[in-house]
């Protein structure tokens, strides 16, 4: 074939529209000069099948968690209860949010806990000092 030009036939026309695959599937393919054994046709569907069947469990399960997910964050309760609750998207970002508030939460506990377990390591010391020097 020429550079620049095209290949003419009702066949190969109908390619340049639709894939091999889109062929297939719609049963056409022999009429374009595509000619598959049997096994390859059921190995093509069957594949197509699984993989279709693995993407809705897939869906399923995320749908799933992003519920859950929903019931575990406290500003989200009312909301999910409704007959439609927020999109994944916003609860996702609301779970992140709440998240870092939780790790905000814990350090500023931790401190206040360090800062009180200094304070009671100084009373202890000042008890036991004042408690040695009444025994002199």
């Amino acid at each position: 074939m020429a550079q620049g030009g095209s290949v003419a036939g009702p066949s190969y026309g109908v390619l340049a529209v639709k894939s091999n695959y889109g062929c297939i599937k719609e049963g056409s393919h022999s009429h374009h000069g595509l000619n598959y054994p049997d096994s390859f046709l059921a190995d093509t569907f069957s594949k197509q099948r699984a993989h279709m069947i693995d993407e809705r469990n897939r869906r399923n399960r995320l749908s799933r968690a992003i519920q859950t997910l929903q019931g575990l964050m406290p500003q989200m309760d009312a909301v999910g209860k409704q007959k439609k609750g927020p999109c994944k998207a916003i609860t996702v970002e609301r779970a992140i949010d709440y998240i870092i508030a939780l790790q905000r939460e814990v350090e500023r506990l931790r401190k206040a806990s360090s800062a009180t377990t200094q304070d009671a390591g100084v009373l202890f010391d000042l008890d036991s000092t004042s408690n040695n020097a009444a025994k002199c």
